[in-house]
Order: structure tokens, then sequence, then C-alpha cells
């Protein structure tokens, strides 16, 4: 729960104050005194959180019910379900991530292989951030040079020549061709492989397709056209370091 309501509401449920930064195992009960359940509340005051604002986290029993009824008396305290991405916006309006950090959060939970999980990961805590900020600085640097030898055109200085700014820019082209080139590769890791099974009829794609998936999943019969619908589902396949996602359709 993340807003200006989050602590009141949540001393409200669990009868006691809060304590900021720590975990309290706490007794959590509904308006009317029913038992919730007993759960660990971590509470967090802004702009120490995710999202910049007072935050609580509460870890309760896996079960849906137990869920349901806390959401039900959070709602009852005023407390309205989050948009899809509200977390990582408020994170965005409030100064703790960048645009560009949100969106890579959303990689990392779309992420559909192991692979997928470590680029995005790559990109959240910085990584790839820092060799776009030592392009930006490295090209803003090599401009006002270019500008200074513009100016002092009528000066002979060696080090601004048309020449030595071209060497310069070499190796920032180089950075920028490799991080292109792993675009579409990073796409297919955090995605998946799609990979489509086309054929005339009665060829075997149906019977490939549930011999890959490992289950019928698709009718096989020896009338053509049984397979009257796109079928899709996804396998994981292992190089025996890492296992990536392969989205199959028959």
């Amino acid at each position: 729960v993340s807003g200006p309501g989050a602590r009141l509401a949540t001393e409200s449920l669990a009868g006691l104050p809060l304590e900021p930064g720590r975990a309290r195992l706490a007794t959590l009960r509904s308006s009317d005194g029913r038992l919730i359940d007993e759960a660990l509340v971590l509470t967090f005051v802004g702009p120490s959180s995710y999202t910049g604002e007072d935050a609580v986290e509460f870890q309760v029993h896996g079960n849906a019910l137990i869920c349901e009824q806390l959401l039900g008396e959070l709602s009852a305290r005023g407390i309205r379900s989050a948009l899809p991405g509200e977390f990582s916006f408020r994170a965005v309006r409030n100064g703790r991530l960048t645009l560009l950090q949100a969106l890579w959060v959303r990689d990392l939970l779309a992420a559909a292989s192991e692979k997928g999980v470590e680029c995005a990961l790559d990109k959240v805590t910085g990584r790839l951030d820092s060799k776009a900020s030592e392009l930006r600085e490295g090209l803003l640097e090599i401009a006002a040079q270019a500008e200074l030898g513009i100016d002092f055109s009528d000066q002979d200085a060696g080090v601004f020549s048309l020449e030595s700014l071209k060497k310069r820019l070499q190796g920032h082209l180089e950075l920028v061709r490799r991080l292109e080139g792993s675009y579409g590769r990073g796409r297919i890791l955090q995605g998946g492989v799609r990979v489509v099974l086309a054929g005339p009829p009665n060829a075997g794609k149906s019977s490939l397709f549930n011999a890959l998936v490992g289950q019928e999943a698709a009718i096989v019969h020896d009338r053509a056209g049984t397979t009257r619908d796109v079928l899709e589902r996804r396998v994981r396949v292992s190089d025996g370091v890492r296992a990536y996602s392969v989205w199959l359709f028959d």
C-alpha cells in the first residue's frame, strides 16, 4: 500500500503503531473484530520507499481468501487498487526512478527467460544507463570542440581538425552499433523466440507440436483441416546453462 493513508489504514487493521523501517508481527482484524490473519507488516517512510511515498507491505499466509479479506478491509478504509504500473509511475513522479528505469522494471517483470531477467537487471541497476551517459558526455565534448574549431578556424589549431574529430567519433559510433546490434537479441531474450509450424495439410505439424510441448495440446487426425485455429504454447529450452522461452504456434 502506498500513499498518505497507508500507515493510518494499516495501524487501524493491526491495532498497534507501526515502526518505520522495521518488520512487526501483527494480528490483522476487520472493522467488526474478526481475525483476518497473523502477518508480518513492513513500514517505509517516504522518500525512502519504492514509490517515494509512505508505504506498507503485508506478508500474509498464501491463501486467496485471506488476501481478498485484507483487500476488502483496505478498500473500506479508503484504499483503492493500483492501476497497472502505478507504483512505478509514482516512483518516477517522486524522483525515485527515471522514466527509462520504470520501463526497464516493466521489462524485468515480463522477462520470459533467465537471460531476459539478467538483461533487464543490467538495465534496472544502471549498467546500460551508464553506457548511455558515457556516450552522451563524449559526444557533447566532441560537439564543443567542433564549435571551438569553427570559432577559431582562422588560427592553426590542429587538435580541432576535422580528421581528429572523425577519429574521436569512430569509437562512439562503434559503441552505438554494438548497442543497436544487441537490441534484437535482447528482445528475443526478453519475450522469447516465436516459432510457427506451417505447412500443407496433414504434414505432421500438430504431431510435431504435441511432441515439442510434451502433451496432447492439438488434435491429430487423418482428416485434413482438424486444426482450424492457431494453437499457442510456451516451452522451455535449455542449453545446459540457462533456460530460454520458445513460443510455438501450430
